[in-house]
C-alpha cells in the first residue's frame, strides 16, 4: 500500500504532461493557421487602399467634370478631393504599403507624376487655367481611375482564390483542433476524479478548520466593524462641523459682498455709498475741506440694451465700471445706483478746477467705442455735480441736487456736466408742480380744445382745422402746449390725453360735417409715444365709430422723429391707418431729421412747412430758398404742403408764388374755441 501511494503522485504527474503536451500541439496548429492568415494582411490592406483610392478618383472625376461646365468654376470640391488624393500618395510612402503595390506590378511612380502635373497645371499655374487645360487634366484622371480600377480587379479575382485556399486550410486546422481538445477534456475529467478521491479526507479535515477559523474570524471581525463605525461616526460628525464652519464662512462673506457691493459691476453700492460719504463728510468738517458728489447717467444705455441684448448691456456696464476706476484716486468711490446711474464720492476737494479735471477725463473715456461680445457700442454720460457743504450739509440732499443737475445735462444735450445751482431747484418744483397738475387736469376737466383754420391759398377757404390742445389751470390760468406737452410724454400721461384729444376733436368735426356743406376736416396732433405705447390705429378706428366721422375728414398729424426710428410696429400701424382713408400729415417739417427714405417708405400724404421758417421769410434769403426746396419737393412726391405760422400778406403771397397748396397762421385766423371757430365756419362755409 505504500508503494502504490508513493507511484500516484508520478502518475498524476505524468498524465499531466501528457494532456500539457497535447495542449501545445493544439496551440502550435492554431498559432501556424494564425501566422498564415497575417501573411495576408497586407495584401487586404493594399487591396482596402486601392479601392478607397478608385472611389476618390471617381469624386475628383465628378468635381473637375462640374468645374468644367460651370460658368463660374467653383472649385473647391475639387480642391477638396485633390488634397484627399495628395494624402493618400503620401500616406503610401510612410506606411510601407508603396513596396506591396510596386511588387503587384502596378506604376505608382506614373500615378504619382499625374498628380505632380494636375498640380502645376491647376495650383501652380492657376491664373493660366483655361477650358483646354481643365479638359485634359479631366482626361488624365479618367485614365488614373480606369488604370487604379483594373489592377483592383485583377488583385479581387487573387484575392478570392487565396480565399478558397483559406477557407480549405482553416476548416482542416479547426477540426484537428476540436479533436485534440476533445481528447484533452477525457484526460481531465479523469485526473478530476482522481484527485476528488485522493483528496476527499484531506478536504474533510480542510472544512472543520475553516469551520473553527471563520468562528474566530466572526467574533474579531463583529469587534473590528463596532469599532470602524465609531470611528467613521467620528469622522462624520468632524467632517459636518467642518463643513458647517466653511459654510457659513462663505456665507457670511457673500453676505457682507451683498450687502455693500453691487453684484454686476463690483462697485460700491448704494449701502456703502451712503457710509463711506457719511464718512467723508466728517473728515470734510473736520479738516476744513469740500467733498464733491457725481450722480452719472448713461446717455444711449437703453438703446445699445434693446437693440444688442441685455447680456450686452451688462457687459457694457461692467466696461464702464472699469473705465470709472482706471481715472479715479484710490481715495476717491465709485457706485452703481442701480440701472446705468452711478455716482462718485471725490474727497479732499481743494478747488472745483479740479472736479471740472476728472469729469471732462470721465466724458472723454465713455465716448470711446466699447467691443462688446462683438459689438461696437457708442454711449456718452449726462454728469450732475454738487459740494459739500455749500450745496447741502447731508447725504440725501447732496445726492437729491446731484440728480438734478445730471437732468439738467440731458436737458442741455447730453454728454456734458452740469454743477447745481440754485436755479434748478426752482425748476425742479415748477416740474413738479406741473406734474402733479397734469394728473389732476383730466378728472377735472380741465384741458379744451382749440382750432385753427388751415385754409386753401389760393381760394382762401377753410379745408380743415388743426385741434389744439389747451389746459386752463384755475390757478395759473392758461399753461402753454410747450411746458405740458413734453412732461406728459416724458411721465406716459400723453397716452390719455392724446385719446381725449382725438376722440374730442372727431366728434366736432362730426358736428361741422352735420351743419356745413364742403365742411372742414380735422387735424389732429398724435405723439410717437402714442405709437409706442398703445396699438394707435385701433384707437383711431374706435374714436370714429364713437363720433360717426367720416375716415376722409380725418387728418393726423405725426413728426418727423417717428419716422427715423423706422420702427415695424410703427410702419404696420401708419399703413393701417392710411388704408382707412385717413390722411397723415408730417408735422414742422424741415427742423427734425428731413430724409427723402421715410417720405418714400412711409404712407405720408402731407408736409407742414415749420413756422420758423416762415417768421423770418423777409430776412433770411436761405428761408425762401428752403420754402421753395420743400415745395418742389412735396410737389414732385404728389404731397401736399401747409405752411405753419403766416402772419403777414408778404409771407402769404411768397407761398402762393410758389404753388404752396394750403397756409395757417394768425394772418388768416387764431386759434379759436369751439364756440368762436363755429362762428367763423359760419361765416365761410354754407349750411345745408
Amino acid at each position: 500500500m505504500t508503494k502504490k501511494r508513493d507511484r500516484k503522485p508520478l502518475f498524476f504527474i505524468a498524465i499531466l504532461l501528457g494532456v500539457f503536451l497535447l495542449s501545445l500541439l493544439s496551440s502550435v496548429m492554431i498559432f501556424n493557421q494564425a501566422a498564415y492568415q497575417s501573411k495576408k494582411e497586407t495584401t487586404y490592406h493594399m487591396l482596402f487602399y486601392m479601392t478607397q483610392y478608385e472611389y476618390e478618383l471617381r469624386q475628383i472625376n465628378l468635381a473637375i467634370t462640374e468645374v468644367y461646365y460651370q460658368k463660374d468654376e467653383k472649385w473647391e470640391s475639387f480642391d477638396k478631393w485633390f488634397n484627399i488624393l495628395w494624402s493618400r500618395v503620401e500616406g503610401l510612402y510612410i506606411g510601407g504599403l508603396h513596396k506591396e503595390i510596386e511588387n503587384k506590378a502596378f506604376d505608382l511612380s506614373s500615378l504619382k507624376e499625374n498628380m505632380a502635373k494636375i498640380d502645376q497645371d491647376l495650383y501652380v499655374n492657376r491664373k493660366t487655367v483655361n477650358k483646354k487645360v481643365i479638359f485634359e487634366v479631366k482626361e488624365l484622371l479618367k485614365k488614373m481611375t480606369h488604370d487604379v480600377h483594373t489592377f483592383r480587379l485583377g488583385k479581387e479575382f487573387d484575392k478570392r482564390l487565396v480565399w478558397k485556399n483559406e477557407k480549405a486550410f482553416t476548416f482542416s486546422s479547426f477540426k484537428n483542433s476540436i479533436i485534440i481538445n476533445m481528447m484533452t477534456l477525457v484526460f481531465c475529467l479523469f485526473i478530476i476524479y482522481s484527485l476528488y478521491r485522493n483528496n476527499k479526507n484531506l478536504s474533510n479535515l480542510q472544512i472543520t478548520l475553516e469551520r473553527r477559523v471563520n468562528s474566530r474570524t466572526k467574533k474579531l471581525l463583529k469587534s473590528n466593524s463596532n469599532l470602524q463605525k465609531e470611528i467613521e461616526e467620528r469622522y462624520l460628525v468632524e467632517n459636518k462641523l467642518r463643513k458647517s464652519y466653511e459654510e457659513a464662512k462663505k456665507i457670511s462673506a457673500l453676505v457682507q459682498n451683498q450687502a455693500n457691493y453691487d453684484f454686476l459691476t463690483q462697485l460700491a453700492n448704494r449701502n456703502l455709498l451712503l457710509e463711506r460719504f457719511s464718512q467723508a463728510l466728517i473728515r470734510a468738517k473736520r479738516e476744513h475741506n469740500k467733498v464733491a458728489l457725481l450722480f452719472i447717467d448713461l446717455d444711449r444705455f437703453k438703446y445699445v440694451n434693446d437693440t444688442f441684448g441685455h447680456s450686452v448691456g451688462d457687459s457694457l456696464l461692467k466696461e464702464v465700471a472699469s473705465r470709472l476706476l482706471y481715472i479715479l484716486r484710490e481715495s476717491d468711490t465709485a457706485s452703481r445706483l442701480g440701472g446705468d446711474e452711478f455716482a462718485i464720492i471725490l474727497p479732499d476737494v481743494k478747488q472745483e478746477q479740479e472736479i471740472k479735471i476728472v469729469v471732462q477725463r470721465i466724458l472723454e473715456s465713455l465716448v470711446k467705442p466699447f467691443n462688446l461680445e462683438g459689438h461696437e457700442a457708442f454711449i456718452s454720460a449726462s454728469i450732475g455735480v454738487t459740494f459739500f457743504p455749500q450745496d447741502g450739509q447731508d447725504t440725501e440732499t447732496l445726492l437729491r441736487k446731484a440728480d438734478t443737475a445730471m437732468y439738467k445735462a440731458k436737458q442741455k444735450g447730453r454728454n456734458n456736466f452740469q454743477f447745481f445751482t440754485n436755479v434748478m431747484d426752482l425748476e425742479i418744483q415748477h416740474r413738479r408742480e406741473l406734474e402733479t397738475g397734469l394728473h389732476k387736469a383730466l378728472e377735472k376737466e380741465e384741458f379744451d380744445i382749440h382750432y385753427q383754420a388751415i385754409v386753401d391759398i389760393n381760394t382762401n377757404e377753410i379745408k380743415s382745422a388743426e385741434a389744439l390742445i389747451r389746459w386752463k389751470d384755475p390757478i395759473k390760468g392758461y399753461i402753454p402746449p410747450g411746458d405740458f406737452i413734453a412732461l406728459a410724454e416724458e411721465i406716459g400721461l400723453i397716452v390719455e390725453i392724446g385719446e381725449w384729444a382725438l376722440k374730442t376733436a372727431c366728434k366736432e368735426a362730426a358736428l361741422w360735417e352735420n351743419l356745413f356743406i364742403d365742411a372742414p376736416k380735422v387735424s389732429v396732433n398724435i405723439s410717437s409715444r402714442q405709437f409706442q405705447l398703445v396699438d394707435t390705429a385701433s384707437l383711431v378706428k374706435e374714436a370714429l365709430e364713437k363720433s360717426n366721422l367720416k375716415a376722409e375728414r380725418l387728418i393726423l398729424e405725426i413728426t418727423e422723429g417717428l419716422l427715423v426710428n423706422d420702427d415695424k410696429k410703427t410702419l404696420k400701424q401708419l399703413n393701417k391707418i392710411r388704408k382707412m382713408g385717413i390722411d397723415l400729415s408730417i408735422d414742422d417739417f424741415g427742423t427734425g431729421y428731413s430724409s427723402l427714405s421715410y417720405l418714400k417708405k412711409f404712407p405720408i400724404s402731407k408736409l407742414k412747412i415749420d413756422r420758423s421758417f416762415i417768421h423770418d421769410l423777409d430776412k433770411k434769403e436761405e428761408n425762401k430758398a428752403l420754402i421753395k426746396a420743400i415745395i418742389a419737393m412735396a410737389n414732385s412726391l404728389n404731397l401736399k404742403t401747409v405752411a405753419e405760422g403766416v402772419e403777414t400778406q408778404a409771407q402769404k403771397d411768397f407761398l402762393q408764388k410758389h404753388n404752396c397748396k394750403y397756409y395757417q397762421g394768425y394772418y388768416y385766423s387764431k386759434p379759436l374755441n369751439k364756440e368762436d371757430f363755429m362762428l367763423l365756419l359760419e361765416k365761410n362755409k354754407i349750411k345745408k
